[in-house]
């Protein structure tokens, strides 16, 4: 039976792969990355937009309340009043860091900052993907 088993393995014919399979695995596994630049580049889109919008926004409704805070009737004291000012600048400026408004400024920025790392993280990702295929350009 050994023989026998052995005779049949021998008989079988070696089968080789089509010849264009190594050209279409590489054409699937181009058009994967392909897809998967393009998602990464419209979620990085997407993210632009939702945090240029949040800021617009954020400088819009806490503009206001910034424009309107304390900090800026006592700065314009410098202007009005320059000498009593220097006469009493050290509680001039404790003065002025009390009434600066940080929790506006911080929300104002908050979302400026999220802009600039989704404009990076775009940017990266262009550049990956012009440098990665070089048959498709996308800009």
């Amino acid at each position: 039976m050994n023989t026998n088993l052995n005779q049949i393995f021998k008989n079988i014919p070696d089968r080789e792969p089509p010849k264009n399979l190594e050209d279409s695995v590489f054409k699937l596994i181009e058009r994967e990355k392909e897809k998967k630049m393009k998602i990464n580049l419209f979620l990085s889109y997407l993210g632009l937009a939702s945090s240029f919008s949040l800021a617009f926004w954020a400088i819009i409704a806490l503009g206001n309340s910034f424009l309107q805070s304390e900090f800026w009737s006592m700065l314009s004291l410098i202007f009005s009043d320059a000498v009593l000012v220097a006469q009493n600048w050290e509680e001039y400026a404790y003065s002025l860091m009390e009434t600066f408004p940080v929790v506006n400024v911080i929300a104002v920025l908050t979302p400026v900052f999220i802009c600039l790392l989704f404009f990076n993280l775009l940017l990266s990702f262009k550049d990956k993907y012009r440098y990665s295929h070089n048959h498709f350009e996308f800009v």
